[in-house]
């Protein structure tokens, strides 16, 4: 027999991964550093790129387990931080 997951509850299960993966979320007037698992660092990375410029995101760069995030304008680095926060639905 096959299992469907309805699109909600595979929401939730996506959310609960990103959640578990990443392990902290800082910065220090200048960069943002997130911690994750080792193996997550490139995936979440790729998320956060694909958040468009837009979002206060000028670019990332990945290793296993962390990814340092160069923001569009340090002025803004804590409203860019809570930005991809609340994209990965994550509580820190």
């Amino acid at each position: 027999s096959t299992h469907c997951i309805s699109s909600a509850a595979s929401d939730v299960y996506k959310r609960q991964a990103i959640d578990s993966v990443v392990l902290d979320v800082k910065h220090n007037h200048v960069q943002i550093i997130i911690k994750t698992v080792i193996g997550a660092g490139t995936l979440i990375s790729k998320m956060i790129e694909n958040m468009g410029e837009q979002s206060g995101v000028l670019g990332c760069m990945a290793s296993d387990n962390t990814i340092l995030i160069i923001p569009a304008d340090v002025g803004k680095i804590q409203q860019t931080m809570t930005t991809i926060i609340e994209h990965l639905d994550i509580n820190c």
